[in-house]
This record gives C-alpha cells, structure tokens and sequence, in this order.
C-alpha cells in the first residue's frame, strides 16, 4: 500500500469515527493530567483529537499530529485551542531531546519507538496505549471493533519492553470498559531520565 492509499483509508475512517465522535480513553487523559502542566504535549497519529480536545479544554497545551488534513481540520474546529501538525510520522518536524510529552492510542510500529523514545527530552514523558492479542477475541466475539491482525496488537507484557529503558511510572495491561469502548490494551506512563533525577517533579495517578 502506498502513502497516498493509506491517507485515503484512514481519511475514510476519520470520517466515519467523527460521525460518532468517539470519547478518549480515561487512563490516559488521567495520565495526561497528572504531568508536569506547563509541559507540551504531542499527540502522536492522534486524528480527529478525540484526546487532545479534553485536554485543550483543561487549559494543556496540546499538538496533534496526523499525515490526514481532514481529521486535523476537525480537531481544529471543534477545538480552537488545539494545534495541528500535518506530517507522517517517519517525516515529523521534531528534533531529537526536545519534546516535553508525548501521547500515542491505538497506533502501533514496533521499529518506530526508538524515535519515539528519542523525540523526548530528557525528563519527558511518553504516554502509549494500545490493542493486545486478547483483543482479537473480543472482536471475535462482537464485543468490540479495530484490528484483527497481531501485526496491530502488543503480546503480553511487550509493551513495557518496547519503552525500555524509560523508566515505568504507571502501567495496566487487561481488559478494559471506559467511555472509549470495550477493549483489550496495554497502557504505560513513562518518563526518560534527566542527566541528574534530582528533584525532578514526578507524574502521579490520582
């Protein structure tokens, strides 16, 4: 599949996801806000902004990055205090050690988190969350929609792998009902060390 074939796919997606406007997922708008509230986070392939509008809503500076116009628009709209950023992720406008947060739901390529892990200053924090291999059964089942393939979805514990070595300030892996939907996901807070730890502010979980 080319480039321009899968903007139109996920192009087709975010039109039918913005009919529903689905909700974010709780654990990680929680997590977000438990962050340090002066730090910028980046939303990461993060469409139409289902994360970054409640987000922008509570006052945090947000970015959302996707390679799809329309979705962004959207975001925008809905959420005039948003940024937007149109690039893919292979190509983002982003030096290295210079992000303070970053945010990635339901997106997954294994060969991208050393970038990702490398996009962060350091004290940054990554907040990831995506589909597990038990999800399959739930779709399987009826119970829940998103992909089949185990290209898409994380095997058991690889999710704090594929952080390492950031260090894991917050973590769930399971089957979980919130207003996003029904689901089977892993979900991580992590944070990159500084030079020195000393007295640097820690993310907590209310």
């Amino acid at each position: 599949m080319t480039q321009g074939e899968g903007r139109e796919r996920w192009a087709d997606r975010y039109a039918q996801a913005g009919a529903e406007d689905k909700a974010g997922s709780t654990w990680l708008l929680e997590a977000a806000m438990s962050l340090p509230p002066d730090a910028t986070i980046v939303d990461l392939a993060g469409g139409l902004g289902r994360h970054a509008r409640p987000l922008a809503a509570q006052g945090r500076r947000v970015v959302v990055v996707d390679f799809v116009e329309s979705a962004l628009r959207v975001a925008r709209d809905r959420a005039p205090r948003v940024e937007v950023v149109t690039a893919d992720i292979w190509q983002l406008p982003f030096g290295r050690d210079s992000l303070d947060a970053i945010l990635v739901a339901n997106f997954l390529e294994r060969d991208f988190f050393p970038t990702l892990k490398g996009l962060l200053r350091p004290g940054g924090f990554l907040l990831y969350e995506t589909y597990t291999v038990a999800h399959a059964a739930l779709v399987t089942a009826g119970e829940a929609r998103a992909p089949r393939s185990p290209r898409y979805m994380l095997e058991e514990g690889e999710l704090l792998r594929l952080v390492s070595p950031l260090e894991v300030l917050a973590s769930r892996e399971g089957t979980v009902d919130d207003a996003a939907g029904r689901r089977a996901c892993a979900s991580v807070l992590a944070r990159r060390a500084e030079a020195s730890d000393a007295g640097t502010p820690r993310a907590r979980m209310g």
